[in-house]
């Protein structure tokens, strides 16, 4: 009876080790996990933390580049508009060669008449002729009691 006493007390024993390793094993098991969790928890917060950060740089390189899109469409639109000009200008010059052209090929008082016909102030027109202004008034008057 003592033995078998004895036996159960060894083989409770042996089943208490056995069993008390096993629960620390479990223990050290869920302290391991607990530790990576946290682990991992740091790195998910840090990641967030670098993507906020590279989305506010996005953001503000977004928002030079809209300023610069911005600065860019004034700067064509004055570029249009002084090309524009440029043309009118052009264009004007032009037109004032023609005219000298076509006033070499007519008379004096042909000239002043078509300048009186644009109409052109008398004091350029004698200006532009060389003549007096009086003579230039003179073919004015003169032209008009001939179409009357």
């Amino acid at each position: 009876m003592f033995i078998s006493i004895g036996i159960n007390i060894i083989i409770l024993v042996i089943f208490f080790v056995y069993f008390k390793t096993k629960i620390e094993n479990v223990s050290r098991s869920s302290d391991v996990l607990e530790v990576i969790a946290e682990e991992v928890n740091q790195i998910i917060i840090e990641l967030n933390q670098t993507t906020e950060r590279n989305i506010v740089l996005i953001e503000e390189k977004i928002n030079n580049l809209n300023d610069l899109l911005k600065k860019s469409d004034k700067i064509i639109s004055i570029i249009k508009k002084e090309d524009s000009k440029r043309k009118i200008v052009s264009n004007s010059y032009s037109d004032i060669g023609k005219n000298k052209r076509i006033l070499k090929k007519r008379t004096i008082n042909q000239e002043i008449l078509y300048l009186h016909e644009q109409g052109i102030d008398t004091r350029i027109i004698s200006e532009k002729t060389g003549k007096p202004s009086g003579e230039v008034e003179l073919v004015i008057s003169l032209n008009s009691k001939k179409k009357v």
